[in-house]
């Protein structure tokens, strides 16, 4: 449906854009993930229309769309401040793109019903958008977006002002009523959770370039980078200047290539006691701390060779400064390129 060819763009000698290409296929949601200052927000606008000032080619079902003024090319578009009209009420805000579009009353009517319906809105269509609380502000510029039916629906930050609860309670919504509706979004954030909840594929951006696109799941699990890694959050990654032992371990493992920078021990494969898969090695240890976070521990141990390793686990396994058998599965010593 969308494709990005060698995309680049600068701010006079700032380069926010790398040769950056891209697809989006129809239907699909797609996550545009990374810190403040990577370029999402100016991809974004690019594709959107509003930065025009651009190198490369965008391409919207085959055809260049440079040519396309922003309000001719059908996509919606929804910000983290809502930009509702104060003085409308839920209802005509939700009906405004659709009366631009010159639908009539009675269709605009239904649709408008019917927005407010999937939104969890019945009955408040009425009241001032002023007199609703952040979340149904929220879900009336999200129907706004929602009810012209965009070809491409672009969305940037939208939960970013939401408290942590609701904004894991509309992610999921959201992404229930795009795939309801069969509508094509780029959504970004710098929420890694959010971004698990919401996307079918997730593009790591940093410094004006993706650094890997993928699915939630594969990108969990086999994160292409040491940078990558870090983003998501995953501990346990090991650089060669770190400790000898992990590298043996990489080297044990069959890991190592020709171009790896780190190595990373996923979580997944830490077990205490026994080994959870096998292959795997076990190392004697020492229990350095745990640190509560809620539904789980984090645990940190020393291994022999002085280095550490930290993960989760539902309980406290020993008490500091005692012995432990720790065991790392070889499957899960992944290596890093970058």
């Amino acid at each position: 449906m969308l494709r990005l060819v060698d995309v680049s763009h600068a701010y006079g000698d700032v380069v926010s854009l790398r040769r950056l290409s891209l697809e989006l296929t129809a239907g699909e949601i797609l996550c545009l993930l990374g810190p403040s200052g990577c370029g999402k927000t100016t991809l974004l606008r690019i594709i959107a229309g509003l930065e025009r000032d651009y190198s490369g080619e965008i391409q919207l079902d085959g055809v260049d769309i440079r040519p396309v003024l922003a309000h001719e090319r059908g996509f919606g578009l929804m910000f983290q401040d809502y930009a509702l009209f104060p003085h409308l009420s839920a209802r005509e805000n939700i009906a405004y793109g659709l009366k631009r579009r010159g639908d009539n009353r009675r269709d605009i009517q239904r649709q408008v019903g019917d927005w407010l319906e999937r939104v969890g809105l019945a009955g408040l269509g009425g009241r001032d958008v002023t007199a609703l609380s952040g979340g149904q502000m929220q879900r009336v510029a999200l129907a706004r977006s929602l009810a012209p039916n965009p070809r491409l629906l672009m969305l940037d930050e939208p939960l970013g002002s939401l408290d942590a609860q609701l904004r894991d309670q509309l992610a999921l919504e959201l992404r229930t009523l795009l795939k309801a509706a069969g509508i094509s979004a780029i959504y970004v954030t710098h929420d890694r959770r959010e971004a698990y909840a919401i996307a079918d594929r997730i593009a790591i951006m940093d410094a004006g370039s993706i650094q890997q696109c993928d699915s939630p799941r594969q990108l969990y699990h086999a994160p292409a980078t040491g940078q990558v890694a870090r983003f998501l959050g995953l501990r346990n990654l090991y650089s060669r200047a770190d400790n000898a032992a992990i590298w043996k371990l990489a080297e044990q493992a069959g890991a190592l290539r020709s171009d790896t920078q780190h190595i990373l021990i996923h979580p997944r494969g830490i077990s205490l006691g026994c080994p959870t898969a096998a292959p795997a090695i076990g190392y004697a240890a020492t229990f350095l701390e745990a640190v509560f976070r809620g539904e789980n521990w984090d645990i940190c141990l020393r291994l022999e060779g002085d280095w550490q390793l930290t993960f989760s686990a539902r309980e406290v396994p020993a008490q500091v400064g005692e012995p432990v058998r720790v065991f790392v599965a070889l499957g899960c010593v992944l290596a890093l390129a970058g």
